[in-house]
């Protein structure tokens, strides 16, 4: 009933997308009529079990899956799409397709008798024409790939899951577990219920060593990492994981040619009372009387490995600091290499080093591949590093659709020179810049959704740092893949209510402690900012906020703006996929901290350019969790404040936060939410959406369950909530400041509905939003759902909008 009332409340054009998505999703049902006859559908499958046991893990044990089924709604719906699929399905069909083919290109390739160019393409054509109908005839036609067929009990196969059940138990130390099933069966379909009966787990008494090399046995028994210990419940899984941590410490002291088949456990379950005992040996090598190890004997790196040697030239051998370099012709800074090798003449083997050395080497962008190899002939233990050099120069353009922080697609151009190793210090050169509609709406009208912006930048980035360090600790600061980068620019932003120019100038060094976590300090953030033009109606509006307290005027005054910031980011496996996702990033950026030294130097005069003080401080958290074979539900939550001092009490407009749009809270268009309960009513007694509404305090969440329906086609559910907010009262936004008592009844809430179109180099976004909580609204009939959408002054639906569309291009996040 709530949906029905929902649609019959929006326009007729309005109700159309909620009427696609219904007739989509009742051509989905399946009747029980179409089931075969004496086999019941699996409809549901639960495992039972003690709070110990993991049911995830069990449910991974079982042989057969139920049918995936969208959002969870109780239809067939990938069944029915198979059904229809089978339906126009003739093997016999593709067969005598197959035979055609051949016979057609047979003909064609007869007739090309010794010209083998032209016999190439017409092979090349056959047997991607072959292939098709091969995968057809493998995997079935579209409708069926996309789909999958209805699946039965099988109590066989029933059988199997309870054994691997039991077998997964016995693994985590339940050695005495018994497990059965159950099976209810309704309306043709079967419900099948797993309980297990664990017992007493197994725990570890006491772990012993059999090794018959010292020194091995010293690195074993000494290290801190263990991973099996005594009165820990026996786990299968953690013997593998000893057995690779041993492997790599070993990898890593020196035994290159250790393998891990030489770790072996013996587990005795004859103790009693529930305890183990683990024995863990390693044998020596048939005819050894100890594993080898080794000492690198040498360094041979060779620059350009790819490069032939056409003029009979011999490549120049140059010994620095321990690495032997060869090359054709001098181009690199040895010593700026050397940095980024961490296998020297003297040191032991380390599989850790000789990753890093690779891993570091490729992240300058100067070596299209990085190779390291050991050769241990001759009684000498030799590193052979081997590079081959990207290309000196070059150009990329593009053209496309951008997507705005606020998610508004426009078209654009782009282009790019890129120059490497300039001054052979290995530093890259870029020269890029832009042209575009960027997707942000104007400032005082909403249905202006477009401005043009264009820009132009030019950078260096350094693989190192530029800063008083001992050349000790810069070799040390190589393992974390050091860059300075200088950049400097110019942005032109051409929008209904005004012009903006910006210049900027930045000094920037970024690191990585490991592969997951960033940093990034800007030593120095200036920009050169002036307004030279500012439309009359957006001008009176400034105008009147000024003449109530409201010193947004003073942003669009000619200015300075100087700071610098420190930014954290940690990502793990955020765009990834297979399990669980996380992506935190943590920014602080004071700005105007010299604001006194420009202006005692002279080099700023305060009355021609406004400058700013202030703190700004962001933080985002997103996750992305697996759910099902074909579902992920997304989550966000981001929080920031910026804080202004000084006189002027103001911020730069770029430095404001603002809230809605199709990244944000989507439910309300672009920067249009809040702030707090402020509710800008226009002269006709109409509440309007007309202006921008910026603040200095943001907070806002979202989740979205998203699921694979079809093909490249994706839907979503999705919930928004959030609002931005001031620090200080406004006599002219009243309800905007920011209260610990208050702001909860003033977070904005949305929901909706939308569709990915995934072609997997571009993801389009559709998306229908509905405002539910609006904090605008007096207290009492904030949730417009029970009557908000008719009460005055909110009747007018054009100017409230309380169903809003965002087509953008990528996730919101």
């Amino acid at each position: 009933m709530l949906l029905i009332t929902l649609i019959n409340r929006l326009s007729f054009t309005r109700k159309l997308p909620g009427l696609a998505l219904i007739t989509l999703l009742l051509s989905g049902c399946v009747g029980t009529k179409q089931f075969k006859e004496g086999k019941y559908v699996l409809y549901k499958q639960k495992t039972v079990a003690p709070k110990s046991v993991n049911k995830e893990d069990l449910r991974q044990q079982l042989v057969q899956k139920k049918n995936r089924r969208l959002f969870g709604l109780p239809i067939f719906y990938y069944a029915a799409i198979y059904n229809q699929g089978l339906r126009n399905y003739d093997s016999a069909k593709y067969e005598a397709k197959k035979r055609e083919i051949e016979k057609k290109y047979e003909a064609k390739i007869e007739k090309h008798v010794g010209k083998q160019r032209k016999i190439n393409r017409l092979t090349t054509r056959r047997d991607n024409k072959l292939a098709k109908q091969d995968n057809i005839l493998r995997n079935g036609n579209m409708f069926m790939r996309w789909g999958e067929p209805l699946v039965y009990f099988d109590s066989t196969q029933t059988a199997l899951s309870v054994q691997n059940i039991d077998s997964y138990l016995i693994s985590k130390g339940w050695f005495n577990a018994s497990s059965g099933y159950t099976v209810r069966y309704f309306q043709k379909r079967a419900y099948v219920s797993y309980v297990s009966k664990p017992g007493t787990p197994y725990k570890i008494d006491s772990v012993y060593y059999s090794i018959k090399d010292p020194r091995i046995d010293s690195l074993v028994s000494n290290r801190e990492d263990k991973i099996l210990a005594k009165n820990q419940q026996y786990d299968q899984a953690k013997l593998v994981q000893e057995r690779n941590s041993i492997e790599t410490l070993l990898k890593n002291n020196g035994h290159f040619s250790f393998s891990k088949q030489y770790i072996r456990y013996e587990v005795d379950t004859t103790m009693g009372n529930h305890k183990v005992a683990v024995k863990m040996s390693i044998p020596l090598p048939p005819g050894e009387t100890a594993h080898p190890y080794y000492v690198i004997d040498s360094v041979i790196f060779t620059t350009d490995a790819s490069i032939q040697n056409s003029l009979n030239r011999k490549r120049i051998t140059f010994p620095y600091e321990g690495v032997t370099y060869r090359y054709f012709d001098r181009q690199y800074s040895k010593k700026v290499l050397n940095r980024r090798i961490f296998v020297k003449p003297g040191l032991l083997y380390s599989k850790e080093s000789t990753i890093s050395t690779q891993r570091e080497l490729a992240n300058m962008d100067i070596f299209q591949f990085v190779n390291i190899s050991y050769d241990t002939t001759g009684g000498k233990f030799i590193t052979n590093i081997f590079t081959s050099p990207l290309s000196k120069y070059q150009f990329s353009s593009e053209t496309g659709l951008s997507v705005t922080s606020y998610g508004l697609p426009g078209p654009f151009i782009s282009a790019s020179v890129k120059k490497r190793n300039i001054f052979k210090r290995l530093g890259v050169l870029n020269i890029d810049g832009h042209v575009g509609i960027e997707g942000v709406a104007a400032a005082s009208n909403p249905e202006n959704l477009y401005t043009i912006e264009a820009g132009a930048n030019v950078g260096v980035t350094f693989p190192q740092f530029f800063l008083p360090f001992s050349d000790e600790t810069k070799l040390r600061l190589g393992l974390f893949d050091p860059k300075t980068q200088i950049r400097i620019g110019g942005t032109y932003t051409k929008r209904p209510e005004f012009e903006r120019t910006i210049l900027n100038g930045t000094n920037s060094y970024s690191w990585k402690t490991n592969t997951n976590k960033q940093f990034r300090f800007n030593l120095f953030d200036i920009n050169l900012i002036r307004t030279p033009f500012i439309s009359d109606d957006y001008q009176k509006r400034l105008d009147e906020l000024d003449s109530l307290g409201n010193n947004l005027k003073n942003s669009f005054d000619d200015a300075l703006v100087t700071s610098f910031s420190l930014t954290y980011i940690y990502n793990n496996n955020y765009y990834g996929l297979g399990h669980v996702g996380r992506y935190f990033s943590a920014s602080i950026e004071p700005g105007g901290i010299f604001n006194d030294l420009w202006t005692s130097t002279k080099f700023v005069n305060r009355d021609s350019l406004q400058l700013y003080t202030f703190v700004r401080l962001q933080a985002d958290y997103r996750q992305v969790t697996p759910k099902g074979r074909k579902g992920t539900l997304a989550f966000k939550a981001k929080a920031g404040i910026a804080i202004p001092f000084g006189d002027e009490d103001v911020l730069p407009y770029e430095k404001y936060f603002f809230g809605g749009g199709s990244t944000s809270v989507r439910a309300w268009k672009p920067r249009r939410l809040g702030p707090g309960s402020y509710n800008h009513i226009d002269e006709s007694g109409e509440v309007s959406y007309q202006y921008e509404q910026q603040g200095e305090v943001l907070l806002e969440t979202s989740i979205e369950y998203r699921q694979k329906i079809i093909g490249f086609l994706q839907g979503a559910a999705f919930l928004d909530a959030g609002n931005v907010w001031t620090l200080r009262e406004e006599t002219a936004r009243p309800g905007a400041q920011f209260k610990f008592d208050k702001f909860i009844r003033q977070i904005a809430l949305g929901g909706g509905f939308g569709l990915r179109f995934d072609f997997s180099f571009l993801l389009i976004r559709l998306d229908a939003a509905l405002k539910l909580v609006d904090p605008a609204r007096p207290l009492g009939s904030r949730f417009i759902l029970e009557n908000g959408f008719n009460s005055p002054p909110y009747d007018d639906k054009s100017r409230t909008e309380p169903f809003v569309i965002h087509f953008a291009i990528g996730y919101p996040f």
